[in-house]
């Protein structure tokens, strides 16, 4: 049981009116949080994994089309190859080059017999620039079309083909230093044949253009990892780009590293020691994917700015109907409040009502003795 001034004091608190504008300001206040909360926590979850996913794919892209293009360079190198063996393969050519070889014709009467035939090769393809044809000797049997670039490379010493990216007149040249072959497969000579390498240098230019401010590079290792050609002049490589092009070489695969927020790309071109290394910044690598993902961020607070609209506009009615209520209520209260006072002067005016018939009654009692 409670004791009478703690019964009081609990029913004044019972009797205490409500402030219920503050209380609907809480009640909206707290769901608005709530939701908030919510729908930040349901965003991250969904967008996190879409996020890392669609970075992976993106990465995975660069690396595909990268792919691409070193197939298309590599169909670019098998091309002037094509070509070189094309000319080395005419065997009229190649047997009166083998009779000077064995002494049987002079020097003169092969340059004469040869020059016509090699001048009808250059007509095999546009890109045929210029043909070199030297004797087992050393000595120049034919020079024919534009042979800028050749100018620093020798005969071959075996019959191993040899492809090198030179710099022509116009712009870069393929240099085809082809074994020509004879009985008993004795070396009789060699082609250098030189072709356009207007096809590669677009290649480079397009991988490039793959993403944003990129750098491309064509990386000759067999010539102690020469940069062979560049989208930039001034490219230099740096000793991480060296070992990702080792490791493109060894491994024929794409390779992939990130290093103080650059991405690097390498792979090596079919059937050659060339490499094409891609270089661009990290936030480059995944722009569009950054982009679409600032989108659905977007989309997203959209969402929950809609949703907490529309749960104020379910509150305010609910909470405006429980302020009616509540005044209706706090009216209550003050009437009974009012009741409650006048009940309590109407039990004072009894208790000095009482005293004073009390006080009367003793008179008269004490006035009966007498």
């Amino acid at each position: 049981m409670l004791a009478p001034t703690e019964w009081s004091c609990f029913r004044g608190k019972l009797l205490a009116p409500v402030d219920a504008e503050r209380l609907r300001r809480v009640i909206v206040t707290y769901a608005t949080l709530a939701m908030v909360t919510v729908g930040a926590v349901v965003a991250g979850l969904a967008v996190t994994p879409l996020a890392l996913r669609l970075r992976e794919q993106a990465l995975e892209a660069l690396r595909h089309e990268l792919t691409l293009k070193v197939m298309a360079g590599g169909e670019v190198a098998a091309r002037a190859v094509n070509l070189a063996q094309q000319v080395t393969s005419r065997t009229v050519i190649r047997q009166k080059l083998e009779s000077y070889n064995h002494g049987e014709v002079g020097l003169e009467e092969l340059r004469e017999f040869t020059r016509d035939k090699l001048a009808d090769a250059l007509n095999l393809s546009p890109e045929m620039l210029g043909i070199i044809r030297f004797a087992a000797d050393g000595q120049v049997v034919a020079r024919l079309g534009r042979l800028a670039g050749t100018e620093m490379l020798k005969p071959l010493a075996s019959p191993q083909l040899v492809l090198t990216l030179a710099n022509g007149d116009t712009g870069p040249v393929l240099v085809v230093a082809a074994p020509i072959v004879g009985r008993g497969g004795v070396l009789a000579g060699t082609d250098m044949v030189v072709v356009s390498g207007a096809c590669l240098h677009a290649i480079v230019d397009e991988v490039r253009a793959l993403r944003g401010r990129a750098e491309a590079v064509l990386v000759d290792h067999g010539d102690g990892g020469k940069v062979a050609l560049a989208s930039d002049p001034d490219f230099t490589l740096a000793a991480p780009d060296l070992a990702l092009v080792d490791e493109a070489l060894e491994q024929r695969l794409v390779r992939m590293a990130e290093q103080n927020g650059v991405v690097s790309a390498a792979a090596a071109l079919p059937a050659t020691r060339w490499v094409l290394l891609l270089r661009l910044p990290a936030h480059e690598a995944t722009a569009a994917v950054d982009t679409l993902l600032l989108w659905v961020v977007a989309a997203a607070l959209v969402v929950i700015a809609l949703g907490v609209l529309g749960l104020r506009k379910v509150l305010q009615p609910l909470t405006g109907v429980f302020i009616v209520h509540a005044a209706d209520m706090n009216r209550q209260i003050g009437e009974l409040r009012q009741a409650q006072g006048e009940l309590a002067a109407k039990t004072h005016d009894l208790a000095v009502s009482n005293a004073e018939l009390q006080e009367y009654a003793y008179a008269a009692s004490h006035d009966l003795q007498e």
